[in-house]
């Protein structure tokens, strides 16, 4: 590596003090390129991977004070199937649904 920069340095005691300043400012504006491209345009990142951890909370929140009633849910469930009622089929439902407003509006 050493040698590299050996000849860096000589290639630049070569240089003319307009080609010194010419080679300083194409360095420059080619950092700023750089620097445009991949970095400054990723600042708007923090702000939305923010608001995207702050939602995932809410969501991881919300479903563990459903997973904490779980309990509760077999419970319920276990009375609701001790009563020995069933639960009717969709299908049926959505006929019962459609006789009870048709009767309701007369129609034949």
């Amino acid at each position: 590596m050493k040698p590299y920069f050996d000849q860096l340095k000589l290639w630049w005691e070569k240089l003319k003090p307009m080609e010194r300043r010419w080679a300083v400012f194409i360095g420059m504006v080619m950092f700023i390129l750089v620097n445009y491209f991949f970095i400054w345009s990723h600042f708007g990142d923090w702000g939305r991977n923010r608001v995207r951890l702050q939602n995932a909370e809410r969501t991881n929140e919300l479903y563990q004070a459903e997973v904490s009633r779980k309990t509760e849910y077999s419970r319920k469930l276990a009375e609701l199937q001790a009563d020995g009622s069933s639960v009717v089929p969709e299908g049926r439902r959505l006929i019962l649904c459609i006789f009870t407003t048709a009767a309701r509006s007369a129609t034949r």
